[in-house]
């Protein structure tokens, strides 16, 4: 099996040295562990600035333990809402996706909730054709666990606009 000490061992030392761009090399590696171990250690290292199209590429690898360290890094940085909307148009309206892609998409709808072209997203993913039940659901839910002091009124004019079509799956999540 794999000596999982080791691999923590390495990934720590990478980050102790912080030489981000030696690590960077890592991300082009043909071997999903080095490629993960890479991610793992630029994201936890000192002044790597480690960016969101570094990680993005990640998510939809077939090796499940780098697409899932790709989700955790994701969801850990909220701040790459706004340089990730697009991005997530993109994926979530496209119609070949796989369902385990989507769900995974759709649980981390929630890094959109604080730059404003993730909050438009958002909004429309509540509001627009193109996406999914499921996806309106999770952009509610997210909506509804945003914790922002005062909702974008984009925010407001989605959540009223399931509450007056009659026989929506949403409704639930935008009575919350």
């Amino acid at each position: 099996g794999k000596d999982l000490i080791l691999e923590q061992a390495l990934i720590r030392a990478l980050i102790d040295i912080a030489a981000a761009e030696p690590t960077r090399a890592g991300l082009k590696s043909d071997q999903p562990d080095v490629r993960r171990a890479a991610l793992i250690a630029l994201d936890q290292m000192d002044g790597s600035d480690l960016k969101p199209t570094e990680v993005v590429p990640f998510l939809t690898v077939t090796d499940e333990r780098l697409s899932g360290t790709a989700n955790w890094i994701l969801s850990r940085h909220s701040d790459w809402g706004g340089e990730l909307a697009g991005w997530f148009r993109e994926r979530l309206t496209s119609s070949g996706m796989a369902d385990a892609e989507r769900e995974a998409l759709n649980s981390q709808l929630r890094i959109l909730t604080r730059a404003e072209a993730g909050q438009q997203l958002l909004a429309d993913a509540v509001t627009q054709s193109g996406f999914r039940d499921d996806t309106r659901v999770a952009a509610l839910d997210a909506i509804a666990g945003a914790g922002l002091k005062s909702a974008p009124d984009s925010w407001k004019a989605a959540v009223l606009s399931v509450l007056t079509v009659k026989s929506s799956s949403s409704i639930p999540s935008a009575v919350r």
